[in-house]
């Protein structure tokens, strides 16, 4: 064992004072410059590996930096000082302190540096080491992945931004979006990958350097050639960016197809097409402006996405030296070819058993238990040895891209995702049992693939048809990927900008500062510019204008690297230059919303994609840039808005194409300009080759599309050059007609309530995690020096200890495991974990030299072999199919795994009744609330529609309200009243009938004062009474006698009058009266309203008389303030706009009153909201105005008693007793006669509720119908009166209300 001794700086020897044995002792000699570096070299590495043998601590041996390293920072060592070296490292411990690419091993060995030398190690040993350590991680990088494919200096010479470069990048970018457009639509379809484009994009370069004159022109003073040299590093990678905007085929592609091909649209236009098309793919570039702070200039985002791109490029255009590291002396052009060319025939075509190798299933053909778990392509894949294909076990991750760190911890959440996946499936939970485990596949009840055509009718769900269907049901590997979707996004949002908050604060830091001294820049520049035009120097102007926009700060600002000080040699892209690109993106999505109002999209859906983005796109990118994995948005984007829109499946289309393709698009502009930022590209030929390419192959794809959608036959199954879309747009309608038509909230409302939860899991998860993470290495000093060793010890193995691991374990990245399943398996990740640990973990670790020369180019090399060969494969042998026959290929499809066997499923046999599930499902969400069903009138909504374009209806109103209304209502209700009612004293308009009854107490009940309530009562009169202090006094209606055994009228629940005298006291203040009444149904009769009235007289108590359905009435309907004078003296009377015209929403109450009264409800109005909606005042105004030249109350009674005639006929016909309604649109039903299954699964929160709560869940869950239990409108002492009633609404469409009277039939197996 090695022992430290004390260093001190002090006892350095100075360079020129050291032998020559020395690495720095070396003499400066001028003569034979070259020679003497040579040497130094020469020296350096034999210093290094003495170093090496004498170091017995294993983590720093582990580490040290490879000699090729080293000679790239030689130079910089000697100016080093050992102070600085010290500071260095302890800053650099403290700002990587979390970060996951910085492994322990490296940590401890700049730790070891900072405590000094060992006890066996010289001065001039220990200073050398830490010396050249330290300049590799300042001068270079701490990063081996990135040592590998890039070098910390530039020549500014090398040809780059040339015309030939821009011609082959665009070109190419040309030809990989035909190609991949193209065959978009056929299935099997042919792929051009960014590295086969590489590939050959090299020979051309290299033809036109040798084929092009040296023609040219002169441009500012610059000289621009076709051929200005020998085809450049810099050019290839230039030309690579171009390429990588438009790799893949647009994403809208998908959304024309489907619009034009499934949903038959004639209204598409080359105009909409066009602007869809360029917004979709231009705004992620305007993103990727915002995302350089956060995901391009930090260390830390070492994007390993883009390192083979970079590996590749320089195996093919810069020369590697020969030499011989750990045995291998082939350069790295040559490893590429070699690599590339031959073994994905045997797995692709030869032998693909290869590819997936279920061995076990093979041992026992027919088990079906073993091929669920151990299978290929129907189990999941717990198979040690899966397979031999790099195509299938590249598939999900990258075995020699992604750091070893990050596939690993994916793999584990993969792995324990299985583990969830057999424990639902063997419990049958959900009815997984009767569906493949594993299948990305939506079923139906009875295990089929859910068919959706039968459920559509011109490509919209027929509610009757779903019904007489079917329900969408998921596999086991669904419900675990889709739940952890929903808990991903939330938990990664949180977990990223708290665990790196250093680094992307600072960003934000960065950008707002930019932000903030670009708007003080323009507000000086506007002001000199206007200045001078007053002055009359209008090219003074001018020139102040042409410089507004000139930017003070720069992008680079904050950050101090080898890479970010490098670029600043260029001129940088203004942060306006990305946002002139999104907001042109923006304005075109704007005018697609508002001139194809065919889509059904609203404006505000593009404000929430991209407030959804801006949202999740930091942390989902920069997890991007440090693991080389994300998720993209368009599975949060389809849910949202399958909330906010349901039954609009093509604006679904359009919002998710946004919020994935923003998502997207900005990671593949950000990538990229990473790519360009190791190779030193100048940012402004970046910006300008990723915006022209984005731009030209748009237009490219609209050429496609048009193209492909006019072949016979397209996107049918039987279309004769296989275009059948099986793996395109077919996939992407059917998913817009689940989200869309179908819509979330019947599945997660329904079937799969529990799924929804895990957005607040992720919520909370988060900071629980994180907060271990960051607090308990603290905690658990705290405790050790605090506990007895006794006590600490056992707490210290069982918490502390494994807390500690946490410190390199990225939760989202295990989520992301879990999101890996359904239809793929462990198959496709397994092999890949051994690559990756022996060539990501050991080799990068052990090997580094072998690792940085090599380890990108295979990985690139195998990229490539496998997009080369797939296509030769698929021209050759598969186009035209030629079959090889014999085992090694029949045998994937000749067993259980292979779907050969009689069982496929865990329960083959369905339940008695035919189907699994539910018995009855909501169809368009049946809501038996307040909530009317329809719109207002026509002649209501135009006059909407018309206030809301005059100037004076969008500025506030008098607070009483506008002066029209109050005049309309004045006249409407003056012949009810038998006087002239006068709008300016006697009217007062509220924020909606219930503010209206909350200024009224306001305005006259002091603390103490009581009210009087009759029970049932509508929830919001008693919080609106204790606000200002009042006591309410409950008085109960009693119900019919026989109303749980027979049908009765409303008009039969009554008040005791001799009750209700008795309540009365000196505190009474108030008394409130509901008439049509809700939940009853009952209009009081003349009779009951006069003692009513008598008794208030005799006391002098007001009145509130709640008369907000006083239009809907079916018997004789007496208003209270018109029986007397004195009783008129003493009533407010409540009306409400919104139950009148069928909008609830507008929030247009009113009250009614003498002005004594009145006054005081107005001055507690205008304190409480000041005044109402004004357009929707002017509306109303309008709506009374015309109510009676309409016909429209006379129409709206009938439609309405019409509704609820034919509604009841279901309890007619099901024997269940109602309360006959005498207005409203409300039904009392008792259900005394439904009997409940016994041990139903009713949650905590309803279980233990009165009976009423639990006949309402009920009747959600098994019928698809709701109601609203009735004891809600009693105190606790009276709830057993009504604890066997639901009341239901029939302010619905018919159809609904026909729907909901067939699931009620449902009732009839429960009726006792």
């Amino acid at each position: 064992m090695s022992y430290r001794k004390p260093y001190t700086e002090g006892e350095a020897i100075d360079p020129a004072d050291r032998s020559s044995s020395s690495a720095n002792s070396i003499h400066e000699d001028e003569k034979g410059g070259a020679i003497e570096t040579a040497r130094r070299q020469s020296v350096l590495e034999g210093e290094v590996v003495q170093l090496a043998e004498k170091l017995d601590d294993q983590n720093v041996k582990e580490h040290l930096a490879p000699i090729e390293d080293l000679e790239k920072v030689i130079d910089k060592i000697d100016g080093l000082t050992i102070e600085e070296c010290r500071t260095f490292a302890a800053k650099f411990l403290e700002d990587h302190d979390f970060d996951y690419n910085i492994d322990a091993s490296q940590r401890s060995k700049l730790q070891h540096f900072l405590n000094g030398p060992l006890e066996s190690q010289s001065d001039d040993e220990y200073e050398l080491a830490f010396k050249s350590e330290v300049a590799i991680l300042k001068y270079y990088s701490p990063y081996p992945e990135v040592r590998a494919v890039t070098t910390p200096d530039d020549d500014e010479n090398i040809l780059c931004e040339t015309i030939r470069a821009h011609l082959l990048g665009y070109l190419w970018a040309c030809v990989a979006q035909f190609i991949n457009s193209l065959f978009n639509s056929r299935f099997p379809n042919v792929y051009l990958t960014s590295t086969t484009a590489q590939v050959l994009l090299y020979p051309c370069g290299k033809f036109l350097a040798w084929a092009l004159p040296d023609w040219g022109f002169k441009i500012g003073g610059t000289r621009h050639s076709l051929n200005p040299g020998p085809w450049t590093y810099k050019e290839q990678v230039l030309s690579t960016v171009i390429i990588n905007v438009s790799v893949t085929s647009a994403y809208v592609f998908w959304n024309i197809q489907t619009q034009e091909v499934y949903y038959l649209d004639k209204w598409l236009t080359p105009g909409y097409k066009i602007l869809l098309l360029l917004a979709t793919q231009m705004m992620g570039l305007g993103f990727a402006g915002l995302l350089r702070r956060f995901a391009v200039y930090p260390m830390e985002s070492i994007w390993p996405t883009i390192l083979p791109t970079l590996a590749l490029n320089r195996a093919l255009l810069q020369g590697d030296k020969k030499e011989t590291i750990h045995g291998w002396k082939i350069s790295m052009y040559k490893f590429f070819w070699i690599c590339m060319i031959v073994y994905f025939w045997l797995p692709g075509y030869l032998f693909q058993a290869l590819s997936l190798f279920s061995w076990m299933t093979w041992i026992a053909p027919n088990n079906f238990n073993l091929a669920i778990v151990t299978g290929s392509q129907t189990g999941l894949g717990f198979n040690p040895i899966s397979s031999f294909d790099w195509n299938t076990f590249s598939t999900n991750f990258f075995p020699l891209t992604y750091p070893f760190y990050s596939y690993l911890q994916q793999y584990i959440g993969q792995f324990i995702g299985g583990l969830v996946i057999l424990a639902l499936y063997y419990t049958n939970t959900k009815d997984t049992g009767y569906l493949p485990i594993n299948s990305s596949r939506i079923f139906d009840n009875t295990g089929s693939h859910y068919n959706i055509t039968k459920i559509l009718v011109n490509d919209v769900v027929d509610e009757d048809l779903y019904k007489a269907y079917s329900p969408p049901y998921y596999a086991a590997g669904n419900l675990v990927v889709y739940s952890i979707f929903f808990l991903f996004y939330p938990f990664t949002m949180v977990f990223v900008l708290l665990d790196s908050g250093k680094i992307l604060g600072k960003a934000y830091v960065s950008i707002f500062s930019a932000a903030w001294q670009q708007m003080k820049r323009a507000g000086r520049s506007t002001f000199a510019a206007g200045k001078a035009l007053g002055q009359g120097k209008i090219r003074e102007a001018a020139s102040h204008l042409y410089h507004i926009l000139d930017d003070e700060t720069s992008v680079y600002d904050g950050f101090d690297d080898i890479w970010t000080n490098m670029a600043r040699k260029y001129p940088e892209v203004p942060d306006w230059w990305f946002a002139a690109v999104a907001f042109t993106s923006f304005i075109f999505a704007i005018v697609i919303c508002t001139v194809y109002t065919e889509m059904g999209t609203p404006v505000w859906t593009i404000f929430f994609v991209i407030g959804l983005n801006l949202i999740f796109l930091v942390p989902s990118t920069y997890l991007y840039s440090i693991s080389g994995t994300t998720e993209g948005l368009n599975v949060l984007a389809e849910l949202i808005v399958g909330y906010a829109l349901p039954g609009r499946p093509e604006a679904l289309m359009f919002v998710k194409a946004f919020g994935y393709n923003i998502t997207g698009q900005a990671d593949y502009f950000v990538s990229d300009l990473k790519m360009g930022l190791y190779a030193k590209i100048p940012p402004r030929a970046m910006y300008r080759g990723q915006m022209i390419s984005a731009f030209i192959t748009a237009f490219v794809a609209y050429g496609v599309v048009d193209l492909v959608d006019g072949l016979d036959g397209i996107c049918t199954p039987d279309q004769t050059a296989k275009f059948t879309c099986a793996n395109g747009s077919s996939v992407y309608f059917s998913a817009s007609v689940f989200w869309g038509a179908i819509g979330p909230a019947r599945v997660f409302g329904q079937i799969y309530p529990v799924m929804k939860y895990a957005f607040l899991l992720g919520f909370l998860l988060a900071p629980v995690w994180w907060g271990i993470k960051r607090y308990g290495p603290t905690a658990r000093q705290s405790m050790r020096t605090k506990m007895p060793g006794a006590i600490f010890k056992p707490l210290d193995i069982l918490i502390f200890t494994p807390i500690s691991y946490l410190k390199q374990v990225h939760p989202s990245l295990i989520l992301n495991g879990f999101i890996y399943w359904a239809p793929v398996n462990l198959t496709y990740t397994t092999s890949g974990l051994y690559m990756s640990m022996f060539f990501m973990y050991y080799v990068r670790r052990y090997k580094t030299a072998w690792f940085e020369k090599y380890n990108y180019v295979l990985a690139a090399a195998l990229i490539g072999g496998v997009a080369l060969s797939a296509l030769i494969i698929f021209f050759s042998v598969q186009y035209n199919p030629v079959t090889v026959s014999w085992w090694g290929n029949d045998v994937l499809a000749t067993r259980v795994d292979g779907g050969a066997a009689d069982r496929t499923v865990l329960l083959m046999d369905l339940p008695e009744k035919g189907y699994f599930g539910l018995d009855t499902w909501e169809v368009s969400g049946q809501r038996q609330d307040g909530f009317f069903g329809y719109n207002p009138p026509e002649f209501v909504l135009d006059a909407a529609r018309e206030a809301l374009g005059k100037v004076e209806c969008n500025q506030y109103s008098p607070t009483k309200g506008r002066p029209r209304l109050k005049k309309a209502i004045a006249t409407a209700y003056s012949p009810f009243f038998g006087r002239t009612i006068n709008p300016d004293t006697e009217v007062t308009i509220t924020t909606g009938a219930n503010e209206g009854m909350l200024s009224a107490f306001m305005g006259f009940l002091e603390q103490g004062d009581e009210v009087i309530v009759f029970e049932p009562f509508f929830d919001q009169y008693i919080s609106n009474i204790e606000m200002p202090g009042g006591k309410v006094v409950y008085v109960p209606m009693t119900p019919p006698k026989n109303g749980a055994t027979q049908t009765t009228s409303a008009g039969e629940w009554f008040v005791d009058m001799k009750i209700l005298e008795d309540k009365i006291t000196d505190k009474t203040r108030m008394i409130v009266l509901n008439s049509p009444h809700n939940p009853v149904g009952k209009v009081f009769s003349k009779e009951e309203l006069q003692a009513i009235g008598d008794l208030c007289v005799k006391h002098n108590i007001i009145i509130l008389s709640d008369e907000v359905y006083d239009r809907l009435y079916y018997v004789p309907f007496t208003r209270v303030a018109t029986l007397s004078p004195e009783i008129a003296a003493l009533t407010l009377t409540v009306g409400s706009a919104g139950k009148n015209f069928y909008a609830t929403g507008w929030r247009v109450g009113y009250l009614i009153g003498p002005e004594h009264l009145i006054k005081y409800v107005s001055a507690a109005h205008t304190r409480i909201c000041y005044s109402s909606v004004s357009p929707l005042q002017e509306a109303t105004a309008v709506a009374f105005e015309r109510a009676d030249e309409e016909g429209f109350w006379d129409d709206s009674k009938k439609e309405m008693k019409g509704k609820m005639e034919r509604f009841n006929e279901i309890w007619d016909e099901l024997g269940l007793p109602y309360s006959i309604p005498q207005g409203g649109y409300f039904v009392l039903v008792n259900l005394a006669k439904v009997e409940l299954p016994a041990n139903y699964p009713f949650p905590d929160h309803v279980a233990n509720r009165p009976r009423d709560f639990k006949l309402s869940w009920f009747c959600i869950m098994e019928l698809g119908v709701a109601a609203i239990p009735p004891t809600e409108f009693f105190t606790d002492a009276n709830a057993h009166i009504v604890e066997d009633w639901l009341r239901f609404a029939v302010c619905k469409e018919d159809k609904v209300l026909e729907s909901a009277k067939e699931r009620l039939r449902g009732l009839k197996q429960y009726i006792k």
